[in-house]
């Protein structure tokens, strides 16, 4: 008996000195937790958001998994951990911990689907039960031994954790609801903007004042209308934020009353407990910056309608849309006795009522609270808005923009100043876009002022070298082809072929832009890929896939012979591709090689075609390419005002902010090419047509 005694006692001991490791990860994890939090917090002032989104520390699998690890003090009901005060300080962190958590990342579940949120809520609802569950059972445990003295400090935290748990499915059942209620609002106002559009037509495109003024409506419709704008602004996030404010008052109360300076007593874990109470602090201090912001955020927003006891403490409907359509649909399970399905359906009804029940009492609790803070609170931001803040003139545009402004029913108006600070941010994208204006590239258009290059680089007169339809042409790949050639074109400065390349690849990244944007997924498949493929050996190597361009011309050799080299190097390339007549049923599964190959067999043929009729020297046809590369990317860039408004249109509501803010910024950097451009005539052609050059080329045609 006395050998299996000693027996366990070796083993527990060789189990006990994997704790100190254990602590390790638990550190760490807490450690990753607060970064995370913090990053957010930066990233909140970065952007001027107070409202702080939660882009990093969001609650999804990956998150949970690692809060998970950095709770697991408070879950550990194995190890007796009350004789050191480290242990017990970590214990009660963990929870206080927990609950800062899940305040702070609660607003990410607007960005989320309803699967998702559905997915992810659960998974935190049983993790969070499980925690609950162990602490119950630590006190149940360890109550009658030690009193009050362990009850208190950690039933406290438990009780705050439960209740962010509760605001967190209450969010959750509500924001399906609430997001079709800002989509309707959204459509509403898009249609509106949409007739604007309709009326601009294309012409020689939309003024730049026009633009900016029309994508402003866009950016305050995304802005007032995000999801975790709603969710931060709202009196639910407001209850857990005071509840986080209550437990932080509690935590500075248990660090007087045993201060970490103060731990001793051993523990399993080793010293690293009180490293894990010190990170979790520190974390508790971070994650308490962003529900703290929120709270200021609603109660400013109440406090600048004027009436502070105007309350609207009514239930609007998308509190409760989804419960009561559960609770009033019938199940669809097939029990064959209906007896019996009549008392799942009174049982469905009962579970659903009690659900609505607690709904009701968290929204109206929070719009109580809420009401009081903004009471407490009123003298200190009437202060501010008197002394201290800015005053917000009604101009034009603002007026113009308040009818953009998407609010959920029964929420408080928003400030002016919102209107402003999203005004300031669309200047703010725009200046930042302008900083990165393709100067190059401007040169470039600059050095003509038609659009005759795009009919003259391929001539109806070279004879195909199959007998199936030709590919259509891309506005990339005919620049590539054209910068290609000029490479390969002998005796040219090379500080201009540079200057050339710097140019061709920033209107590459822009033509790109426009195909992505404008051409259909089959179309992308066709020659936009070829460039993709081709480009990259031209730009960086100087090379047409395999060939080194700058060595094709020999001494003694015309112009005219390095044409009909590349010309002959294409036709090879094609000409074993085209054996088999039923590739050529369908261009858009050609082989990027053939694609680019045939588009340099054209284009070369084109060039010597001319060549020979004009004998022109290799600064002349150097200087004829760079212009027509200008024409076809000025060509092209017309389509910007129509692409920078579509990016504005974008569907999903997760990824309208996002677009929006690229538009914005494309408006800057493109702004001087549009302005430019708009010298030019453009030819008659719809938006749809004006996005693919061989409409283009028709187009020029008939001018002729």
């Amino acid at each position: 008996m006395e050998n299996d005694h000693d027996y366990d006692a070796e083993i527990q001991a060789i189990l006990d000195k994997t704790m100190p490791l254990i602590a390790r990860y638990i550190a760490a994890a807490s450690a990753v937790c607060t970064l995370l939090m913090a990053f957010d917090v930066i990233n909140g002032f970065r952007l001027k958001k107070l409202w702080f989104p939660s882009h990093f520390f969001s609650l999804n699998a990956a998150s949970l998994t690692v809060l998970a690890v950095a709770t697991k003090l408070p879950t550990d009901v194995n190890t007796f951990m009350i004789d050191s005060s480290a242990d017990a300080l970590a214990q009660y962190m963990g929870i206080i911990f927990m609950v800062t958590t899940l305040t702070n990342s609660m607003t990410s579940l607007g960005w989320m689907s309803n699967e998702e949120i559905l997915s992810n809520v659960t998974a935190l609802v049983i993790f969070v039960l499980t925690v609950a569950g162990n602490v119950v059972i630590m006190i149940i445990r360890f109550h009658k031994i030690f009193g009050d003295i362990f009850l208190t400090p950690i039933l406290v935290p438990t009780i705050f954790m439960l209740l962010s748990l509760a605001v967190i499915v209450s969010l959750a059942i509500a924001i399906p609801s609430i997001k079709r209620h800002l989509e309707v609002n959204y459509q509403k106002r898009h249609r509106v903007s949409l007739r604007e559009e309709n009326a601009w037509g294309r012409r020689e495109g939309v003024r730049i004042d026009y633009m900016r003024s029309h994508m402003m409506k866009y950016l305050v419709m995304v802005e007032t209308s995000n999801p975790q704008f709603v969710m931060g602004r709202s009196a639910v996030c407001s209850l857990t934020a005071s509840a986080l404010f209550a437990t932080n008052i509690f935590v500075t109360t248990i660090l007087i009353k045993f201060p970490p300076t103060d731990m001793r007593g051993p523990s399993v874990y080793g010293n690293f407990t009180g490293w894990i109470a010190y990170i979790q602090c520190i974390g508790v201090f971070i994650g308490s910056i962003a529900p703290t912001f929120r709270l200021f955020v609603a109660l400013r927003f109440k406090c600048s309608t004027g009436n502070l006891f105007k309350t609207n403490l009514r239930m609007e409907d998308y509190w409760t849309k989804i419960l009561l359509e559960g609770r009033d649909s019938f199940s669809s399970l097939q029990i064959r006795e209906n007896k019996f399905r009549k008392y799942l359906h009174n049982l469905k009804g009962l579970i659903f009522c009690f659900i609505i029940a607690l709904q009701i009492f968290i929204v109206l609790l929070s719009k109580l609270l809420l009401l009081l803070f903004s009471i407490l609170m009123a003298p200190f931001f009437w202060f501010i808005k008197k002394y201290v803040g800015e005053e917000f003139e009604d101009d034009e545009e603002t007026r113009n923009l308040n009818p953009y402004v998407l609010r959920l029913e029964g929420e408080a108006e928003l400030p002016k100043s919102v209107l402003q600070n999203i005004r300031r941010l669309g200047d703010g994208l725009i200046q930042k876009g302008r900083n990165t204006q393709p100067r190059d590239l401007l040169d470039l258009l600059r050095g003509s002022t038609t659009f005759d290059g795009v009919l003259q680089f391929d001539s109806d007169q070279i004879q195909s070298l199959h007998s199936g339809e030709e590919p259509p042409n891309c506005w990339s790949l005919s620049v590539v082809t054209l910068t290609s050639i000029a490479i390969a074109l002998p005796n040219i400065d090379i500080h201009r072929l540079k200057q050339l390349l710097r140019s061709v690849s920033q209107g590459i990244s822009l033509s790109k832009v426009v195909e992505k944007s404008l051409l259909n997924d089959d179309e992308q498949e066709g020659t936009p890929k070829a460039t993709n493929i081709c480009w990259p050996g031209v730009i960086l190597n100087m090379q047409w896939f395999d060939i080194k361009l700058s060595e094709l011309y020999n001494d003694g050799e015309t112009l005219n012979d390095v044409l009909q080299r590349l010309s002959e190097i294409a036709t090879r390339s094609v000409a074993e591709f085209v054996q088999d007549p039923a590739l050529l049923e369908n261009s858009a599964e050609w082989p990027a090689r053939v694609l680019a190959a045939n588009s340099m067999y054209r284009i070369s043929r084109t060039l010597l075609l001319f060549s020979i009729e004009q004998q022109q020297t290799s600064e002349q046809l150097f200087e004829r390419l760079s212009v027509m590369i200008s024409d076809i990317l000025a060509a092209c860039f017309t389509n910007l005002p129509y692409l920078i408004i579509k990016e504005c249109h974008t569907t999903s509501i997760e990824k309208r902010e996002e677009r929006v803010r690229e538009a914005f910024l494309l408006l800057g950097k493109t702004e001087e090419i549009v302005q430019l451009l708009q010298q030019r005539e453009w030819p008659p052609l719809d938006l749809d047509r004006a996005a693919h050059i061989d409409q283009w080329r028709d187009q020029l045609r008939q001018n002729i």
